[in-house]
């Protein structure tokens, strides 16, 4: 069964591109100072580079020939909006909801 946490009013929201891959969720909540921590990346465990969709202020990290919903925001807002991935260019950040 799928459990579901409600952040109301959120102060930011982003996608850290963890530079460990061993870095646990918690360590990651613990270096942000975050109230919640969604792991949901898809990555080539050979290269350790995203797969799927993966846009992170601004800079494009994976995507694909296909799409596929997601979540999309600009940097620095909360309005997080969901959205194809062939439409990701039009914002700053965007995470394919297939890896979450």
């Amino acid at each position: 069964m799928p459990a579901y946490a409600l952040v109301r009013n959120p102060s930011k929201v982003i996608i850290y591109d963890c530079p460990r891959r061993n870095l646990s969720a918690k360590q990651v909540r613990k270096t942000l100072g975050c109230d919640l921590v969604i792991n949901g990346g898809l990555y080539n465990l050979s290269t350790g580079k995203p797969v799927c969709h993966l846009r992170i202020d601004g800079k494009t990290l994976a995507t694909e020939d296909w799409t596929r919903p997601g979540l999309g925001w600009d940097t620095g807002s909360v309005d997080v909006r969901m959205m194809e991935a062939n439409d990701m260019m039009q914002v700053d950040n965007f995470i394919g909801c297939v890896v979450l």
